[in-house]
C-alpha cells in the first residue's frame, strides 16, 4: 500500500499560478515525461545489448570465414599437389573443388542463419 500512495504523492498535479491549460493537461504531460524516461532507459539498456551481440556475431563470423579460407587453401594446395602427381584424375578435382564450393556454401549459411536470429 505503501508504494499506491507514494504513486498518488507522484501523480498529484500542481497547482500552477496561471490558467492556460487544465491540471488534466499538466498531470498528462507529467506522466508522459515519466514514461519517455522509463522507455528510454529501456531502450538504451536493449541497444547496448544488441550491439554486444552484433559485436561477438562478426567475431565469429570472421573466425569461420577465417577457418574456411585456410581449409579452402589446403585443400587447393592438394588438388595442385595431387594434378602434378597424376594421381586423380580431371573427375576427381573437378568433383574435389565442387566439394569445396558446397563445404563453403554450407558455412556462410550456417553463419548468416546464426546472424539472423
Amino acid at each position: 500500500m505503501a508504494f499506491v500512495a507514494e504513486e498518488v504523492r507522484k501523480e498529484q498535479v500542481p497547482e500552477f499560478p496561471y490558467r492556460a491549460a487544465s491540471p488534466e493537461f499538466f498531470f498528462l504531460l507529467q506522466r508522459i515525461d515519466r514514461l519517455d524516461e522509463k522507455f528510454s532507459g529501456l531502450f538504451a539498456t536493449l541497444d547496448a545489448k544488441l550491439t554486444g551481440q552484433i559485436g561477438s556475431l562478426r567475431q565469429e563470423m570472421r573466425e569461420e570465414l577465417a577457418a574456411l579460407r585456410r581449409e579452402i587453401r589446403e585443400e587447393i594446395a592438394g588438388l595442385r599437389q595431387d594434378a602434378r602427381g597424376g594421381e586423380r584424375s580431371t573427375k576427381n578435382l573437378i568433383l574435389g573443388a565442387f566439394g569445396v564450393v558446397l563445404a563453403a556454401l554450407a558455412i556462410m549459411g550456417t553463419a548468416l542463419g546464426s546472424l539472423l536470429k
